[in-house]
């Protein structure tokens, strides 16, 4: 926490992207190891237009080789790819979303992930009480093995509290759910 408060001070950048072993070897490329997912939703600051704003995100995403076309496609289209690039896509709650590739553990990946970041902050997007993130982890290298499943849910059970406490916005004043 001192460290970040030191760098706003100074005016540098309060977060610092690690792109270098993140989640520590546990989706690393090579057999056996897992894929992530990531969905960034996000509105549109007050006083931006938010038709230009979303054309304008999908073109720079396109421009930059992330997505296959500009425009903002239909929810959940990125399952009917595969997952194998990015997708901008609508959403009923908010004003769009940014949904990964299967990704892993590479500088690359989280370099991408930080172009679509800083092409939806430079357009106008925004974090909002309604928007939120969400994180997929593959399961696939648990195989048939019902102990790991069994330890898995373990431990999302033990620690079910405060991973919602950890994901909820306060100034929300509830939770958005777990649908």
């Amino acid at each position: 926490i001192d460290d970040v408060k030191r760098r706003k001070r100074r005016g540098e950048t309060v977060l610092v992207a690690k792109t270098e072993n993140v989640t520590d070897g546990i989706c690393a490329p090579g057999a056996g190891n897992r894929g992530f997912g990531i969905e960034i939703e996000f509105d549109i600051k007050e006083g931006v237009d938010h038709q230009a704003a979303l054309q304008k995100i999908g073109e720079e995403l396109h421009a930059a080789g992330l997505t296959n076309g500009s425009e903002q496609r239909y929810y959940h289209s990125a399952q009917e790819d595969g997952w194998n690039s990015w997708s901008f896509e609508q959403d009923c709650t908010v004003a769009g979303e940014i949904v990964s590739p299967i990704m892993r553990d590479t500088p690359e990946d989280w370099e991408q992930l930080t172009k679509v970041i800083d092409i939806v902050n430079r357009n106008g997007g925004t974090a909002s009480t309604k928007a939120g993130s969400h994180v997929s982890i593959s399961s696939g290298s648990f195989g048939t093995s019902t102990a790991k499943h069994a330890e898995l849910i373990r431990t999302l059970t033990d620690y079910k509290k405060p991973m919602f406490r950890a994901a909820s916005d306060p100034s929300r004043g509830s939770h958005r759910g777990i649908g």
